[in-house]
């Protein structure tokens, strides 16, 4: 990965990725936050493959 800033959301992503296998259950309360940053991640991702 070339630019810092797509290193540095590789790896939140990588890190939330261990949090969930790890922590299962316990993780259940931030569904719902990290799945909207994980969305939002990947539709800034699409816009700009697309264009």
């Amino acid at each position: 990965v070339n630019n810092l800033r797509s290193a540095v959301a590789c790896e939140a992503m990588t890190t939330l990725a261990e949090l969930y296998v790890n922590l299962k259950k316990a993780m259940d309360s931030e569904v719902e936050a990290t799945g909207r940053a994980l969305l939002l991640k990947l539709a800034q991702t699409a816009s700009n493959f697309v264009q």
